[in-house]
């Protein structure tokens, strides 16, 4: 006889995040896997896969249970770069009776709102905005490393590389941030560092990972500072429009992601918020996304098909 369970499900650019539950929503068990994003890439449905089969199979795991001893009653998938597609992978995976797929933005905005409406701004590797009022939606950002991004880890991380090019020019200072980043890049000059980021040698991951480095230097490098300032204004900047475009001004504006981690970052987007909107109220996320996830699933549960909640995702 199969283990009935809820899933939630949080796959981002950086990994997924697989949350189990009975089926009163008791939280069982956490399994993490690979990122889970852009599957129209080459590879990616292979990767997109093994992400989640990775991150059920942990949780499952701490359980004693494999996924052929499982049906999944409702589960609810939150993911990065669109669901479509996804659904014909996931359903080879286990059995579920009841799935819901729609952005991860509907795990975000719940970990904040739990339920209700809201806005939410979404920091980690990439970065978005995302707001709800009744049945209405607004989406800003998302459009990935190449084409935006504007505020995520990967766009403070690319301006300091950026910086180095700047400063060896002359065109900006040559202190702490460019001598750290250029050091780390362990290429003997920088023509090579501009061959290996050209090359991909030197990629997107290593360009995150500066992001923290930034941070680290905020007491040793005014050029820090000024990143991780236009950081925060760039946040702010498109939690502004969600925030117009639906009347959200006396709403809840919530923050998730790691670049917010960085108390430069999260003041100034904070204080730029009351500023601008004094009623508005400004906090951080209450659960993990993966949790959200299972709230949103625990939801499609109760209502006996798809939620209300993921169907209003979907239409954005």
């Amino acid at each position: 006889m199969s283990v009935e369970l809820l899933l939630g499900v949080d796959g981002g650019q950086s990994h997924t995040e697989a949350v189990v539950a009975d089926l009163r929503g008791r939280i069982l068990a956490k399994g993490h896997g690979g990122p889970s994003n852009h599957i129209h890439e080459p590879g990616a449905k292979e990767r997109f896969r093994k992400a989640i089969r990775d991150s059920i199979d942990a949780a499952l795991g701490k359980l004693g249970l494999s996924r052929a001893e499982v049906v999944f009653v409702a589960a609810h998938f939150g993911l990065s770069g669109g669901p479509e597609l996804r659904e014909r992978i996931i359903r080879t995976l286990f059995a579920v009776e009841r799935l819901s797929i729609s952005e991860d933005t509907s795990n975000a905005l719940w970990s904040v709102t739990g339920g209700g409406d809201g806005a939410i701004v979404i920091s980690g590797s990439g970065s978005n905005a995302f707001g709800r009022k009744g049945e209405r939606t607004c989406r800003v950002g998302g459009w990935g490393h190449i084409l935006g991004d504007e505020g995520s880890g990967y766009h403070l991380g690319m301006q300091a590389l950026k910086h180095v090019f700047r400063a060896h020019e002359g065109r900006d200072r040559w202190g702490w941030l460019a001598e750290q980043v250029f050091r780390r890049s362990k290429a003997p000059t920088v023509r090579a560092l501009h061959d290996s980021v050209y090359s991909g040698s030197y990629d997107k991951v290593q360009i995150g990972r500066l992001a923290k480095l930034v941070d680290q230097g905020v007491d040793k490098d005014a050029q820090c500072r000024i990143l991780l300032r236009r950081s925060a204004d760039d946040l702010f900047e498109i939690a502004e429009r969600v925030i117009l475009t639906l009347k959200l001004h006396s709403a809840v504006c919530g923050y998730v992601g790691k670049v917010f981690e960085s108390d430069t970052v999260r003041k100034r987007f904070i204080r730029n918020l009351r500023n601008r909107f004094p009623r508005l109220t400004v906090e951080s996320a209450q659960m993990s996304p993966g949790e959200a996830a299972l709230q949103i699933a625990m939801d499609v549960l109760k209502r006996g098909g798809a939620s209300a909640w993921s169907e209003i995702y979907l239409k954005a």
